[in-house]
């Protein structure tokens, strides 16, 4: 743990903590170990990274809790003892087990990286949406450009992508449905 710290800050009442775990996260490279909740409402958030992270991330926490709740106090343990674990209940990351070869074992993958088994529960989805789902074209233009982008969302292997699906016109989408159930039918 050389060249780590542990940051705490402390306030009174749980909005401030939350205030504080968020901006320590958010103002440098530190992880959140805890936040302990004690009796007469104080709350002890610790942090943990190296030194000057976890230094500023206690300032700016410090600085938060003031604007939101009542801070009691803030602290920074530049290089704790590897004892001082021992009293805060922190457990030292454990390395990750080792995985057996026959756990390992490459998986046959063919064209667009899809494996045979999902190829073929793509195909069966898409043939279970074509005949629960699809409608005539002139069902879909009936429908409001938000129920298209709903039933576009549960359709498997959208040809828009998912992100790109709320800012679809309700031309493209009745497009693309439609492609999808001709594809599924096939």
């Amino acid at each position: 743990m050389k060249g780590y710290a542990l940051g705490l800050v402390e306030s009174l009442g749980y909005v401030g903590a939350v205030e504080a775990a968020d901006v320590c996260l958010k103002a440098a490279n530190v992880s959140l170990i805890d936040c302990e909740l004690a009796t007469g409402g104080l709350v002890t958030v610790k942090i943990a990274g190296e030194v000057g992270a976890v230094k500023a991330a206690v300032d700016a926490a410090g600085t938060a809790v003031k604007k939101v709740g009542t801070l009691v106090s803030t602290h920074v343990i530049p290089r704790p003892s590897t004892e001082l674990y021992k009293i805060l209940d922190i457990q030292k990351e454990k390395p990750v087990a080792e995985r057996r070869e026959e756990e390992m074992q490459p998986v046959e993958t063919g064209p667009l990286g899809k494996t045979e088994e999902e190829r073929k529960e793509g195909r069966s989805s898409n043939s279970s949406f074509a005949a629960q789902h699809c409608k005539s074209e002139e069902d879909l233009r009936n429908m409001k450009v938000v129920d298209l982008r709903t039933l576009a969302r549960q359709i498997p292997d959208m040809p828009i992508d998912r992100n790109a699906i709320k800012f679809a016109k309700k031309e493209e989408l009745i497009d693309a449905i439609l492609y999808c159930c001709r594809r599924g039918e096939n």
